[in-house]
């Protein structure tokens, strides 16, 4: 059995994001929401030490918000997707 840290996987590719749906009114069950800032809605998939960001559309935006990277890209043994909104306030 290969040990989790020497396999290999091919790089992640852009995943469609779940988006919100306007509504007529509140749902009568309990119900999440969060805030809206007004942001970018970004993925960022990190495998080891290449990152990548993915705007909702599927376009690589790295080159424009490349300092908007997470601390986790560098690091040989990560491997991630973070979904989230970029803000420059």
């Amino acid at each position: 059995m290969a040990n989790a840290s020497h396999t290999t996987a091919a790089p992640s590719a852009f995943i469609l994001p779940a988006l919100a749906t306007l509504r007529s009114s509140v749902p009568a069950t309990s119900f999440v929401h969060e805030v809206k800032f007004d942001g970018h809605r970004l993925q960022e998939h990190i495998q080891g030490v290449k990152a990548t960001l993915y705007t909702r559309n599927g376009l690589d935006w790295t080159h424009r918000l490349g300092k908007a990277l997470s601390s986790g890209a560098g690091r040989p043994t990560v491997k991630a997707v973070l979904d989230g909104e970029w803000s420059s306030r």
